[in-house]
């Protein structure tokens, strides 16, 4: 059924119309919101501009911004008064609130695009702000001055949007209506006048129309207008004379046409002779044509066959966007891909530049810039190869390619970096030489200054590694050089260098010291590690060590010391060291070690210093770690000396070892920790404090006597109140006359503990002689027993063999709390270091006593039966592994670590037949086998990664593996808190 005319008029009218209100109300009123948002903000501005007027009278009476303390409740009362405000603030340039209704919100930064934008402009505006609520709100800034003029912060208000919306849809509902109301009545009166003189007289025309159509040549329509409508009604009667008369002339016309049509046919009949001429010479030429394709075929076929077969390893890569078209079998064998493959991926997936570098070559390769290219080609098992790159255009199936002949240079690249290696690094060990150390040492001098730390150089010759070589040959000596260097760079810091400067002469630079003292740590390790029995070839060999130090900087020196000079005053203090009798170290000191008579001077200072009572006692606690027991205080003594300030120990007991002075020492020691027990049981505070005695003090005649007096002489003792401690070396060499001294001493009730224990080598009939009552474990092994396996032993030793002699055992030098959980796990609770509490002077004793808290996990572990120090061993094994594979990747060895989960000491742990006798359950062991070979396996890919320099991905794969690492360790603590099947 047809459309009347009227009905389309009114119906595309009123569309246009809506559709021209529906635009224009749009417009009007995204247009009213703005200006009536705006209307509704004005007012707010006024409440800001009050707030940011206080502000400024505040400023010029010359007061700080955080002064006005009642300025919170000032703006807290502006929200109250208006409800529709939401928050009222002040803020910074750097977005923090100085001042807020919300207090908690005081000092917090907002970092949100709103903050940044209000802490920048120096206008009031307004803005739509998502706060950290969740909720979005219009937020009004006003920027605040200086009496400078300079921005200094902005006045913050907030509105929540549904206050402002729900007044603006309110305004908007009541427009909308009334323009409803106003469309209906348009669109009626707009009907009544398209009828009456547009539909109607449309109407006749139409019918006018329809009699031209059938030849019915009507009166014309009765239509006096003098509008549009009416010329139209004049032009159709004018249409129906002009076509009347042109149906006569097309009658003449068509008789005319057909006498040409006749004389037509004739000529295409000739025409048609010729075209078949034509089509046989055009077959011709596709003939041609045929045969030229053919050749072309055969030689692209001979080219595929000498592509395919060529031995080099080539490639046709498109050179618009990278994709790679074809790829031969020497390809295919080379870089681990089929055909299909290569055909799926992009020249970026196996170029390692960056897509904009590797589009750069290409266009390199297309504009005949370069044939030639050095790039690193990654394979599809993920290795990284050196290869040379030959690239030219060619044309390959009808479009333009990019060919390329691809040569492994690996090798070569390799031998080049083992000439640089060869340069800078000792062909037996691996550690730099001469000349890489020089650079090293001058770069780590260059730091220490700038971070106000201090380095050691340190000079080694080894004792008795001739005899080595004059016995076995040189080939077991240099085998056992290379053992006893990972030995030595077992205990180096990764801040370190150990480098050998030929034969048995080393050097280590240790770097980033706060103090000397740290260096006399390494150094006693470092001496031990030396000393310990290598296995080379079935022989037992064994050498010392002669040690000289040189610190730096050295704030007397007159003249700027060089790096040349350290290595000489390194050099010097080690033959000192020998000299000495070896198997020792020696501090080279420009203040103290001039001279033998600058040595004589020092003691005279020292002596005078204790007459001028210029040293006094520092005290690190004792504790029980399990229970959080203190248990007690050593007595540790400085010297403050009037121009180089507080010194520690070894800056000045070293030079009166075998000295008479030493002995008045440790008489005011003993002396002055008396004094400070009765002063701190006056005060309510019973605890007991060691002493130190050396072993000419102890030894010396008339110690119990005097003892005795200093015990009688202040009534206020108890037995236990006073300890006295020895060192192990001291008391080995003349065990009968210190066990009697000792026996003497316990008479008084002064207890005895065996220092530095494990590091005299004690053999079980002195240590069962030996009358003490606590042995204390020597921080050397305590420092590294997380991931030293050796030190694990001797630890679990040494504790197994205090509680065989029934001995109370102390560790010292617990810095992490780990190293506590594993003393607990051992069997050892009772302990002192910096992770419970450094040195400190007597008046901060009693305030630490009142606050200190230990660990929580060291309150929940308890000891494990000794069959499970297995387990406790092997997770030592496996940081130990980690710790080693992460030296290799970061240059600090050259020796690689077992990739091989079976080879591994953890790995040979795990598959052993004695783990049957402590897992409970298959699914834990199931667990830690898994993360055990995913471990190995990303480590595998580490060490290719390294020898390929990608350092970045080297990074961040160490950090998973130390993430998977702490997994496994968790499921190992596990077993070692579960109970046996």
């Amino acid at each position: 059924m047809s459309i009347k005319l009227n009905h389309k008029i009114i119906f595309v009218t009123s569309a246009t119309l809506i559709f021209s209100l529906i635009i224009s109300a749009f417009v009007i009123l995204q247009s009213f919101r703005n200006h009536y948002t705006n209307a509704l903000l004005t007012g707010a501005f006024g409440v800001g501009y009050s707030i940011e007027s206080i502000l400024n009278e505040m400023l010029v009476l010359g007061l700080p911004l955080d002064s006005l303390s009642g300025m919170n409740d000032k703006l807290k009362e502006t929200v109250t008064k208006n409800p529709h405000i939401a928050y009222a603030g002040v803020t910074d340039l750097s977005g923090t609130a100085i001042f807020h209704n919300d207090e908690t919100l005081l000092g917090r930064q907002f970092t949100d695009e709103a903050a940044l934008k209000a802490s920048k402009t120096l206008k009031a505006l307004w803005q739509f702000y998502n706060r950290f609520d969740g909720k979005q709100y219009y937020d009004i800034s006003i920027p605040l001055f200086d009496t400078q003029k300079k921005h200094i912060g902005a006045v913050r208000l907030g509105f929540e949007t549904i206050h402002v919306n729900n007044q603006i849809d309110k305004a908007l509902a009541q427009l909308v209506a009334i323009s409803i109301v106003c469309f209906i009545v348009i669109a009626l009166l707009l009907n009544l006048l398209l009828r009456q003189f547009i539909t109607l007289p449309v109407k006749k025309l139409s019918d006018f129309a329809q009699a031209i159509t059938h030849n019915k040549f009507s009166p014309e329509p009765d239509i006096s207008s003098t509008d549009e409508i009416g010329e139209l009604s004049y032009s159709l009667t004018t249409m129906r004379d002009t076509i009347h008369k042109q149906l006569n002339e097309l009658r003449n016309f068509n008789e005319v046409m057909e006498k040409k049509v006749i004389e037509r046919t004739d000529e295409l009949g000739k025409a048609n002779i010729k075209l078949k001429k034509r089509n046989q010479d055009l077959n011709d030429v596709l003939d041609r044509e045929r045969k030229l394709s053919e050749a072309l075929r055969v030689s692209e076929d001979n080219f595929r066959q000498l592509f395919q077969r060529n031995k080099a390893v080539m490639l046709i890569i498109n050179p618009h966007h990278g994709n790679i078209i074809a790829a031969n079998s020497a390809a295919e064998e080379y870089y681990g891909y089929s055909v299909e493959q290569f055909q799926k991926i992009n020249i970026s997936d196996i170029n390692t530049m960056s897509a904009e570098e590797i589009a750069c070559e290409m266009q390199n390769a297309k504009e005949h810039k370069r044939n030639n290219f050095l790039f690193k080609h990654k394979l599809s098992t993920g290795e990284v190869k050196d290869v040379e790159v030959h690239s030219g255009l060619i044309e390959w199936k009808g479009e333009e390619a990019l060919y390329s002949i691809i040569h492994d240079i690996t090798a070569r690249k390799t031998a080049e970096e083992e000439l640089v290696r060869m340069a800078h690094f000792d062909t037996l060990t691996g550690l730099p030489n001469r000349v890489l150390l020089s650079d090293r040492l001058q770069q780590s001098m260059t730091q220490v200054l700038r971070h106000d730390k201090k380095l050691a150089v340190v000079f080694l010759d080894l004792d008795g590694f001739k005899k080595i070589n004059d016995t076995h040959g040189h080939d077991v000596g240099d085998k056992f050089l290379y053992k006893l260097t990972q030995s030595m760079l077992y205990v180096m810091r990764e801040v370190d260098t150990l480098s050998r400067l030929g034969g048995d002469e080393f050097v280590a630079v240790l770097s980033n010291l706060t103090d000397e003292e740290d260096c006399i740590l390494f150094i006693d390790r470092l001496l031990y590690v030396i000393a310990k029995p290598i296995e080379v070839e079935q022989h037992q060999l064994q050498v010392t060590a002669s040690i000289g130090v040189t610190f730096y900087p050295q704030p007397l020196s007159e003249d700027s010391i060089g790096a040349e000079q350290l290595l000489r005053q390194s050099d010097q203090a080690m033959y000192s060291a020998k000299q000495s009798g070896k198997n020792r170290y020696h501090i080279f000191d420009t203040d103290l070690d001039r001279t033998v008579r600058g040595h004589h001077e020092t003691i005279d200072e020292i002596k005078l210093a204790i007459q001028n009572n210029d040293f006094i006692l520092y005290y690190q606690p004792k504790v029980n770690i399990r229970y959080g027991n203190i248990i007690g205080l050593e007595a540790l003594i400085r010297w403050q000396h009037p121009e180089r300030g507080l010194l520690t120990p070894f800056h000045f007991l070293p030079i009166i070892e075998n000295n008479n002075v030493s002995i008045q020492l440790g008489e005011w020691v003993m002396a002055n920790a008396v004094a400070q027990i009765v002063e701190w049981k006056q005060k309510g505070i019973n605890i007991s404090v060691s002493v130190n005695i050396n072993a000419l003090h102890l030894q010396h005649p008339g110690f119990v006597e005097r003892l005795q007096t200093l015990l009688s002489n202040n009534p206020e003792l108890k037995p236990g109140d006073l300890e006295l401690e020895i060192l192990e070396t001291s008391a080995l060499e003349n065990i009968e006359k210190v066990s009697k001294i000792i026996l003497q001493c316990e008479q008084l009730g002064v207890g005895f503990a065996l220092d530095d224990f494990g590091t005299g080598y004690s053999s079980l009939t002195y240590l069962k002689r030996l009358p003490v009552n606590l042995l204390k474990i020597d921080q050397s092994f305590v420092r590294d027993m997380l991931d030293d396996t050796d030190d694990m032993a001797i630890l679990e030793g040494v504790i197994g063999l205090a509680e065989a002699f029934r001995h109370d055992v102390i560790a010292e030098g617990v810095e992490t709390k780990l190293q506590g959980e594993m003393l607990i796990q051992l069997g050892c609770e009772l302990a002192q270091g910096y992770e419970i509490a450094k040195p400190m002077p007597a008046k901060e004793v009693e305030n630490w006593i009142k606050t200190w808290k230990p660990h929580s996990t060291w309150l929940n572990t308890t000891p494990v039966s000794h069959e499970k120090h297995e387990i406790l061993l092997a997770i030592v094994e496996h940081r130990a592994w980690i710790s080693h594979l992460k030296r290799y990747l970061e240059n600090k060895t050259h020796l690689l670590p077992s990739v091989d989960t079976h080879q591994c000491r953890f790995g040979e742990w795990l598959n052993s037949e004695k783990i049957e006798n402590i897992i409970n359950g298959k699914d834990e062991i199931k667990e830690i086998n898994s993360l055990h070979e995913l471990i190995h396996r990303e480590a595998s890919l580490l060490i290719i990664a390294k020898q390929n320099n990608d350092s970045d991905n080297i990074e961040i794969g160490i950090r998973n593996i130390e993430s998977k690492q702490d997994s496994l360790i968790v499921h190992l603590n596990k077993l070692v808190n579960s109970e046996f099947n």
